[in-house]
């Protein structure tokens, strides 16, 4: 018998979809607090989501063969640990890409038109169409810089391109001059996306180079009507200067799907601005979309458990693994 552990919250609906597909011959053991973590051992394959594994847990694996994130960040993991332990960290690369895509372009759209503040005042009985006029804005016409190019970025970009908006971006890892053309966008300068963008969207992973990276700086670079999409990694960008920048006007507004601390403080400044639109790191969370990861996790644990070659663009610490 193998043994499966699922760390972290899954939907009810996933949660049985994988217990209906597993073969007679695997069983799950359900993992949702860290005070659970003794069962680790008993883990052949571990699928983790919202939690963490740090290197004490992961050095107190007995069998495991195998770690799968339940998605496309793996800064919840001690790759360089799994993989001195030879156990291979792999992630749903591309997976949560499309749900993560339309997500920021309902942040950008939410914001531009401030369809929260009309839905409150609606239910509170006040029909308000005059007072949001002059800070309201299409997204024809704007310039949207990505803050990294990959999967993601490339579907934003393609679904802005789409309503009218210019795209530029900046990404350590430059397209070629053909995708470039292909998808209708341009490179730029990290500085010059700051200061030319109408919308600055982050796409980037939670790496040494990238967290904090946007910060004091940054903001006061930034056009006092820009609005800053966060749909990847709290950490990416410096909380309290964007707090201090929103509240000083000195950019329009924010859409954040992930903070500095998860969940959100109930004290966060965040959660009284009027300029901002919040959702508690939900970016991937829809049923279809967990149908697709699904099918990605099992594939992988299938392979390991039958000596074949993993993918390896999923995994995520081949330098350290012995």
């Amino acid at each position: 018998m193998h043994t499966i552990a699922m760390v972290g919250t899954y939907s009810p609906y996933a949660r049985k979809k994988i217990d209906d597909l597993l073969p007679e011959d695997f069983n799950i053991i359900d993992i949702q607090k860290y005070d659970e973590f003794f069962k680790l051992r008993f883990a052949d394959y571990i699928i983790l989501r919202t939690l963490k594994l740090d290197g004490d847990a992961i050095k107190s694996l007995r069998h495991t063969k195998l770690i799968h994130r339940w998605g496309s960040g793996y800064d919840t993991v001690d790759i360089e640990t799994a993989g001195k332990c030879g156990i291979p960290v792999l992630i749903a690369l591309g997976i949560n890409s499309a749900a993560v895509s339309e997500l920021a372009i309902l942040f950008i759209l939410s914001l531009y038109r401030h369809i929260v503040t009309y839905n409150n005042l609606l239910v509170q009985g006040i029909w308000n169409r005059q007072d949001f006029i002059d800070q309201s804005y299409m997204l024809k016409g704007k310039t949207l810089g990505l803050i990294g190019c990959g999967n993601i970025g490339r579907l934003v970009a393609e679904k802005a391109i789409v309503f009218g908006a210019k795209i530029i971006y900046y990404d350590i890892f430059r397209l070629s001059p053909e995708m470039e053309r292909s998808l209708g966008i341009r490179f730029v300068p990290l500085d010059e996306l700051y200061s030319t963008s109408d919308i600055i969207s982050i796409h980037v992973p939670a790496i040494d180079s990238t967290i904090g990276m946007v910060g004091k700086e940054q903001f006061e670079m930034m056009k006092s009507t820009a609005i800053l999409i966060n749909t990847a990694r709290g950490s990416i960008i410096n909380e309290p200067d964007l707090i201090e920048a929103l509240q000083s006007k000195i950019i329009f507004g924010a859409g954040l799907d992930s903070y500095m601390v998860e969940p959100l403080p109930k004290n966060s400044p965040l959660l009284t601005m009027h300029n901002v639109v919040l959702t508690p790191h939900i970016g991937g969370n829809t049923r279809d979309n967990d149908d697709e990861m699904i099918s990605c996790v099992l594939e992988n644990i299938r392979r390991k458990q039958k000596g074949e070659e993993l993918p390896h663009q999923n995994v995520v610490n081949s330098q350290y693994l012995k």
